[in-house]
């Protein structure tokens, strides 16, 4: 299971970390200069946390991604105690399923431009007030994801090395995006990008 989720998990959200940079080009740009300017092309030595933890835009754009794109797809408790939901009781001993992919859309939580791709909704102003468990793709309180800060890394270093060097481009556009569920959220379908050496 680590494996899995170390691996396809991080796999997956790459490709929709490259679809959307290529949707965006703008926004592919504002990541590419936060990267170049702290972490240039001619930087030879070895990337520190502190350099990837200073990739404010960065991260707003991968939690922009998981928003719209969560790789796990819902989150599954049993209640150990019997609770009420919107007048609806629920004995002890059930599974409650909860659809992050819904869940991350409401537009009551988001705003009425919910379904639309805007990194800067994590923005410090933009976050502030809102509710610690309105954003969930590694779940929240003392189950959550182990490994969300090793996912958070590898990722922030796979845009450094990428975007360095290459420009990503696509025909393909946000409503045009085809999911399959399963244990993952994943692509149904091609979904291609053009690779360009940056000059």
């Amino acid at each position: 299971m680590v494996l899995f989720n170390g691996n396809d998990t991080s796999g997956q959200l790459m490709a929709y970390a490259c679809l959307f940079l290529g949707m965006y080009p703008h926004i592919q740009e504002k990541v590419h200069a936060e990267i170049v300017e702290i972490i240039p092309r001619q930087h030879n030595e070895p990337i520190s946390p502190e350099k990837l933890k200073s990739l404010a835009y960065t991260e707003m754009f991968l939690n922009e991604c998981l928003r719209l794109c969560p790789t796990a797809p819902n989150i599954v408790r049993q209640n150990m105690a019997p609770i009420t939901l919107d007048e609806t009781r629920i004995p002890a001993g059930n599974l409650l399923a909860i659809s992050l992919f819904a869940y991350h859309r409401r537009k009551d939580i988001w705003g009425p431009d919910a379904d639309e791709f805007d990194p800067d909704r994590f923005s410090a102003e933009r976050s502030a007030g809102r509710h610690p468990f309105a954003f969930l793709p590694f779940s929240g309180g003392s189950r959550n994801c182990i490994g969300w800060r090793y996912a958070m890394i590898s990722m922030k270093l796979m845009l450094v090395y990428l975007l360095r060097e290459f420009k990503i481009k696509t025909d393909i556009r946000h409503q045009d995006m085809a999911f399959r569920f399963n244990a993952a959220l994943v692509l149904a379908g091609k979904h291609l990008i053009r690779v360009e050496r940056r000059v």
